[in-house]
C-alpha cells in the first residue's frame, strides 16, 4: 500500500455500502454513487425509462434548484460531473476542489433521496434524449455495440430498444411520471447504492462526511434477486461501417463474479502489452493490426460478454484469419505462468489503474475492471480454461461490405454473414510473460546538451517536451511503444500527453533503467521502420477522419485547435528526427543530470521556450455545411492581453458564465443539447468557449441567442454578492491548484511553462480583493473580445 494512501469500507446502518480513500498526494476530490439497477431492470413496455430517470434526477430535488442544483453548481466550482445508465447499473459521479466535496455530496444525496418530477422536467429530458438518439443513430462505437449484444442469446434485453425517444415515451406519456416515481423508489434505496468518495482529505473527514449525509439517503429494501440467465453465442456476423476495419472476438462468460474482474485485469494487462514477443508486439511487427483493446459491452449480475476488439491494418478478411490464428496460438501458451509473473502482470495493472485521475480510478471501480488484487496462479490457470471453453462469436467490421438494413434495438444496422476465413495452423511462439533482460549501456557520447535540473528526493522523473504536429506526434507514440513497454516491465514509467497543445513526455525510473531508456531514444527515432511508417500514416487518416464524420461542434472544435496549433508544428516531415526538444530532470545526483545530459546530445535542442504566449493574430473563422436539422456555432473569445491579472480575469468569467450560459440557453431556451461554455489553454493561446449544437434551431438562431446572452452579462454582474464574487475567486485559485497535481508536475510546470506565475501569492490576494467594477470591466472586455474572436459554424447553408 502506498504510504500516502488509505483505504476503508463502510457499511451505513441505512445499508449503504461506502469505499473511502483517503490520498494525500492528490489535488482534487471525487465522488461516485453506483445504484444496481440499469436499463435491465425497466419494464419492457416502458423503453428508456432507467436513462430518462437518470436524465431527470438531474433537473431539481426538494432541497436544490435552479443555479444551486448540482447539474449547475459542480460546473461553477470549476468541477466535472456525469452519469451513466448500463445495464445493470447507473453511477453518477463528480469531481471538485477537495474543499468542496462536503457541497457536492449533500446535493448528489438530495437529488437522489428527494427528486422533483415535475411535468417540465420529464418534457425537457425527453427531448434531450430524443436528441441523443438521433445521435447515437449514426454513431459508430454505439452501432459496434448494438451489433455485438446481437451475436448472443439467452437475455431478452440483449435485444430490447433502452436508449429512450420521443416516439418510445409518447406511446406511454400519461403513465410516465408514476412509472418514474415507482422506479426511483423500487430501486433507488440505500441497499442498492455504493458510495466512492477520494479525496486529499484525512480518512476520519472523509467518514464523518459519510455518516453525516448518507444516511439521509432511503433506507434499504430486500433485494430482488432475479433467476440468472444462461448466455450463448447465436451467430458471427460482419457489419458494415465507414472508418477503421475492426475484428471483435467475444465471449460469454455465465457465473461471472466481481471478483473474476482480478484475472481479467491481468488478462487485459497481456493483451495490451507492446513489450517485444508480446502479442500485439508481433502483431505490429507485421503490420497486421494497429490496435487492440478489451471492451465489456454487457454485463448481468451473474454473465458478462467481452469482446477483444483488434482494429485491422487493412480491411481485408483475409486478416481476420491471420489475426485468429495468432491470437489462438497465444491464448494457448498463457495457462503456465510462474507465481512471480502473476504478481509481476498484476502489479503493472495495479500501476497503470493508479495513474489515472481520481474519478476515472472510481469509474473503474464502480464499472470494472476496477483495482487488480492478488491472483493465485491456480486461478489464472481457471480463468484461462474458462476462456478456452466459454461460448464465442466474432464480428468483423468493414467499409466495403454490401450488408443488409436490418432493425436491432431502435437502430439500424447494416448486417452481412461471417467470411469465410481460414486459420493457417502455422505456430507461432510468444513470450507472454515478457522478462526484461538488462542489455550494456553503449560508450556516452563526448558531447552533452543543455538539460533542466530539479533537486527531488524520489524516483528520478525526466520530462522531454517539443511541438509536434499531428503526424509527428503519432509516429512518436508508433516509435516509442516497445521502449514505454520496456520500462514499465523494469517498474518504471513513460507516458506521454497532449499538454497546451504540446507533446510532453515523461520518464519516470531507477537511474540504470532510466538511462537505458534515454540511450535507446534517439537510435529509436532514427530507426522507423515500414511498418511503423505505415501505422503512423494511418493514424493521422484514421483520426482526420474522426474529425470530419464527428458531431458538427465537435467538427468546428478540431478546426478551432488547427487553428491555434502554430504554422511550425502543423507541417509534416518525414519521420520525426527534425523535432527540437526541451529536457528537464528531477532527482538528487548532479552526476545522473550530467549523464543524461550526455545521452539525450544526438537529441535537437529547442532555441527558445517552447511555451510562450502567443503573437497578435488575425482571426479567420471557418463556415462547415451540415446534413439538413442539427446547427452548430463555436465562438473563441482570445485572450485581449497576456498580464497575470486579465488571464485570472478570464478564468474567472468563464466560470461565471457557465452556469449561467447553460441555464438560460439549455434549461430556459431550450436551444439543444450542447450548451457549453469553459476556458480554453492551448500552445500558447488562452481565450473562452461558447459552443452551441441544436437538433432544431437554425444557425441565425444560435447567433442570436449567443449576442443576447453576451448582452445580458453586465446586468448579471450587478447582481452579484460580495459571497459570490470571494467563491468565484476562490474557485480560480483551487483551479491553478488542481493543475499540478504533485509537487513533480508543479517543478514540470514552473520550467516549461509561465502558468506557475499565476500561482505567486500576489495574485491570490489580488481574487481575494476583487471588486465588481473590476469584474464589469472584464465583461466589457470579453464582449469586445468576442466581436473579433474566431467564429465557427455548421448548418445546412443556402444555395
Amino acid at each position: 500500500m502506498n504510504e500516502s494512501r488509505q483505504i476503508k469500507d463502510l457499511r451505513l446502518a441505512n445499508g449503504l455500502r461506502v469505499q473511502l480513500i483517503a490520498d494525500s498526494h492528490m489535488r482534487e476530490a471525487a465522488a461516485l454513487l453506483q445504484v444496481a439497477c440499469g436499463s435491465d431492470d425497466e419494464p419492457a413496455e416502458q423503453p428508456g425509462l432507467a436513462h430518462l430517470l437518470e436524465h431527470v434526477l438531474f433537473a431539481a430535488s426538494a432541497g436544490f434548484s435552479g443555479a444551486e442544483r448540482l447539474m449547475s453548481w459542480v460546473p461553477a466550482q470549476g468541477g466535472m460531473l456525469n452519469a451513466t445508465t448500463r445495464s445493470d447499473r447507473t453511477a453518477f459521479f463528480f469531481s471538485l476542489p477537495p474543499l468542496q466535496l462536503e457541497s457536492g455530496l449533500v446535493r448528489l444525496v438530495d437529488m437522489l433521496a428527494n427528486p422533483l418530477f415535475t411535468h417540465q422536467a420529464i418534457s425537457e429530458e425527453i427531448a434531450a434524449i430524443d436528441a441523443e438518439y438521433q445521435l447515437l443513430a449514426g454513431d459508430r462505437e454505439h452501432l459496434l455495440e448494438v451489433a455485438l449484444r446481437q451475436l448472443f442469446h439467452g437475455a431478452p434485453c440483449l435485444s430490447r430498444f433502452q436508449v429512450g425517444s420521443a416516439q418510445s415515451f409518447a406511446a406511454v406519456a400519461p403513465a410516465l411520471p408514476q412509472a418514474l416515481r415507482d422506479f426511483h423508489q423500487r430501486h433507488y434505496h440505500a441497499g442498492a447504492m455504493t458510495l466512492w468518495l477520494q479525496a486529499p482529505l484525512a480518512l476520519s473527514s472523509l467518514e464523518r462526511l459519510v455518516r453525516q449525509h448518507g444516511t439521509l439517503l432511503p433506507p434499504a429494501q430486500p433485494l430482488v434477486n432475479p433467476v440468472p440467465a444462461r448466455i450463448y453465442a447465436h451467430r458471427s456476423m460482419a457489419l458494415q461501417l465507414n472508418g477503421p476495419p475492426v475484428l471483435c472476438l467475444c465471449f460469454a462468460l455465465n457465473d461471472w463474479q466481481d471478483t473474476d474482474a482480478d484475472w481479467l485485469n491481468v488478462f487485459n494487462q497481456l493483451l495490451c502489452d507492446e513489450a517485444a514477443g508480446g502479442l500485439m508486439a508481433c502483431l505490429r511487427q507485421q503490420d497486421l493490426v494497429d490496435d487492440v483493446r478489451l471492451r465489456t459491452f454487457w454485463r448481468s449480475q451473474h454473465a458478462l460478454l467481452f469482446a477483444v476488439q483488434f482494429t485491422l491494418s487493412r480491411d481485408d478478411a483475409a486478416l481476420c484469419g491471420e489475426v485468429l490464428t495468432r491470437f489462438s496460438c497465444w491464448l494457448a501458451q498463457l495457462a503456465d505462468p510462474n507465481a512471480r509473473q502473476l504478481e509481476h502482470c498484476v502489479q503493472l495493472a495495479a500501476d497503470a489503474f493508479w495513474q489515472q485521475p481520481p474519478l476515472d480510478q472510481l469509474r473503474r471501480r464502480a464499472l470494472g475492471p476496477g483495482l487488480p488484487q492478488a491472483l493465485s496462479v491456480a486461478a489464472w490457470q481457471a480463468a484461462i480454461r474458462r476462456l478456452h471453453c466459454a461460448s464465442q462469436a466474432h464480428l468483423w467490421v468493414s467499409g466495403s461490405l454490401a450488408g443488409r438494413r436490418r432493425q436491432h434495438q431502435g437502430f439500424t444496422l447494416k448486417l452481412a454473414a461471417w467470411p469465410s476465413v481460414s486459420q493457417s495452423p502455422v505456430r507461432q511462439d510468444f513470450c507472454c510473460w515478457p522478462q526484461v533482460t538488462v542489455a550494456p549501456l553503449p560508450p556516452l557520447a563526448a558531447n552533452s546538451r543543455s538539460i533542466g535540473w530539479r533537486y527531488a528526493r524520489a524516483t528520478p522523473r525526466l520530462w522531454l517536451l517539443t511541438r509536434a504536429g499531428e503526424r509527428e506526434a503519432a509516429l512518436l507514440e508508433t516509435a516509442l511503444r516497445p521502449l514505454a513497454a520496456r520500462l514499465s516491465h523494469q517498474q518504471g514509467q513513460w507516458r506521454h500527453e497532449r499538454w497546451q497543445g504540446y507533446w510532453l513526455m515523461q520518464l519516470s525510473a531507477e537511474p540504470a533503467p532510466l538511462e537505458h531508456a534515454v540511450a535507446s531514444l534517439w537510435p529509436q527515432l532514427c530507426a522507423l521502420s515500414a511498418a511503423q511508417l505505415a501505422q503512423g500514416q494511418r493514424a493521422i487518416r484514421w483520426a482526420a477522419w474522426r474529425d470530419n464524420t464527428a458531431i458538427a461542434i465537435r467538427r468546428l472544435m478540431a478546426a478551432l485547435i488547427r487553428e491555434l496549433t502554430p504554422a511550425d508544428a502543423a507541417q509534416s516531415a518525414s519521420g520525426v528526427r527534425h523535432l527540437r526538444w526541451q529536457a528537464l530532470l528531477l532527482s538528487d545526483s548532479p552526476d545522473l543530470q550530467q549523464r543524461l545530459a550526455r545521452r539525450l546530445s544526438p537529441l535537437p535542442e529547442a532555441s527558445r521556450p517552447l511555451i510562450a504566449p502567443a503573437s497578435a493574430r488575425v482571426w479567420q473563422g471557418v463556415t462547415l455545411s451540415y446534413p439538413p436539422g442539427d446547427a452548430a456555432l463555436l465562438l473563441y473569445c482570445p485572450l485581449p492581453e497576456w498580464q497575470p491579472h486579465v488571464r485570472l480575469m478570464w478564468r474567472l468569467l468563464a466560470l461565471f458564465c457557465q452556469p449561467l450560459f447553460f441555464q438560460r440557453l439549455r434549461v430556459e431556451k431550450k436551444i439543444g443539447y450542447v450548451v457549453s461554455c469553459r476556458f480554453q489553454q492551448w500552445a500558447g493561446e488562452e481565450g473562452i468557449i461558447f459552443a452551441l449544437q441544436s437538433p432544431h434551431a437554425p444557425l441565425a438562431v444560435l447567433q442570436q441567442q449567443l449576442q443576447d446572452f453576451l448582452h445580458s452579462l453586465p446586468a448579471a454582474v450587478s447582481a452579484l454578492s460580495e459571497e459570490a464574487i470571494a467563491a468565484l475567486g476562490g474557485a480560480v485559485w483551487a483551479q491553478l491548484e488542481q493543475q499540478a497535481q504533485t509537487p513533480e508536475w508543479q517543478a514540470c510546470e514552473a520550467f516549461f511553462s509561465p502558468d506557475i506565475a499565476l500561482r505567486y501569492p500576489e495574485n491570490q490576494r489580488w481574487l481575494k480583493q476583487l471588486s465588481r467594477a473590476e469584474i464589469a470591466r472584464g465583461i466589457a472586455a470579453l464582449q469586445q473580445s468576442a466581436q473579433h474572436g474566431w467564429c465557427g459554424q455548421a448548418g445546412q447553408l443556402a444555395d
